[in-house]
């Protein structure tokens, strides 16, 4: 419910919702902690 509530409040503000495990107090979603680095990663190799 918590990120579905966090869904919720970014689309309520304009943004493109984005999930992110750590402030929703979600513990080992480590899958999406490693693709949030990877995708920093690729975007620092742009500039």
């Amino acid at each position: 419910m918590e990120a579905l509530k966090d869904f919720e409040a970014q689309k309520k503000l304009g943004l493109d919702p984005v999930f992110n495990p750590l402030p929703l107090g979600i513990t080992g979603a480590t899958f999406r902690e490693s693709y949030k680095s990877a995708d920093r990663e690729k975007e620092s190799a742009r500039m």
